[in-house]
């Protein structure tokens, strides 16, 4: 993966994260710019990866998580998975 230094992220605008920069107590920034930046296809790729473990370990919540992905298949020019409609379509898509 590509080298983002400490710099580098803080330097980046909060549009190159897929999740905004949580408030904790007080009111004081708890994760720096953001989570999860979408800066290049390696980080794009590892955001995809990392997000459901992120929620297993209730780091995230699901519509977090689902945040995520959205944002980072965007960036790859993914379409999102869909669902087969029927057993048929089931079967010929190898699931």
């Amino acid at each position: 993966m590509a080298k983002l230094t400490t710099a580098a992220r803080k330097a980046m605008p909060p549009s190159e994260f897929a999740l905004p920069a949580r408030k904790g107590k007080g009111g004081k920034n708890m994760a720096g710019r953001g989570a999860f930046p979408l800066n290049n296809h390696a980080h794009d790729r590892a955001a995809l990866q990392d997000a459901p473990h992120a929620e297993h370990a209730g780091d995230i919540t699901r519509g977090q998580e689902r945040t995520v992905e959205r944002k980072a298949r965007a960036k790859l020019g993914e379409k999102e998975p869909r669902e087969p409609r029927s057993h048929a379509e089931f079967e010929r898509l190898g699931r």
